[in-house]
């Protein structure tokens, strides 16, 4: 009896690093227009420029920010007890433009038909059946804390844009 608790209990401990493995890989090979979740500040401001606006949220979330780009929002939480306004990292990368593609090159207004070629079949299609009728997302996830990749298609089967975002905001 005590061997197969001990060696379910192995099983059980590779399987977890096998899921870690998968989250590590995640988040380093994926990003949005070069921007990878965790990135901090600087770096965002080093791969795109300066943004072209910086939304603060200091009453509800004194550490968020936007910082916006044209057809691309990157939010930033700062994780630090004496923050310097610099010190935030990336949880949440939004395009809405063809101009920022992920990291194997999918971009807005392309075809649904591209994400399953570059990307295999998704993890879950959720169907908006309210706000925009007929579109659909394509959502990939490693896990809620190493990340999310969702695309929105509408109804004529286009990329309507492109989410990157960790589970940790």
């Amino acid at each position: 009896m005590k061997r197969i608790v001990l060696l379910v209990s192995m099983l059980f401990m590779v399987m977890q690093m096998s899921v870690a493995s998968a989250a590590d890989f995640w988040l380093k090979d994926e990003s949005l227009g070069g921007v990878k979740l965790l990135m901090k500040t600087k770096q965002v401001i080093k791969q795109l420029g300066e943004p072209g606006k910086i939304t603060q949220y200091s009453i509800d979330n004194p550490g968020w920010k936007t910082m916006m780009y044209s057809g691309l929002n990157v939010d930033l939480e700062e994780m630090c007890v004496e923050c310097t306004g610099d010190d935030g990292v990336v949880l949440y990368i939004k395009s809405v433009s063809p101009e920022y593609k992920t990291a194997k090159g999918l971009a807005v207004g392309q075809k649904k038909a591209a994400i399953i070629k570059a990307m295999g079949e998704p993890d879950r299609v959720t169907i908006d059946k309210t706000r925009f009728i007929g579109h659909e997302n394509y959502i990939y996830e490693a896990n809620s804390m190493a990340g999310t990749l969702l695309f929105e298609i509408n109804a004529k089967g286009i990329i309507q844009s492109i989410s990157l975002y960790s589970g940790m905001g």
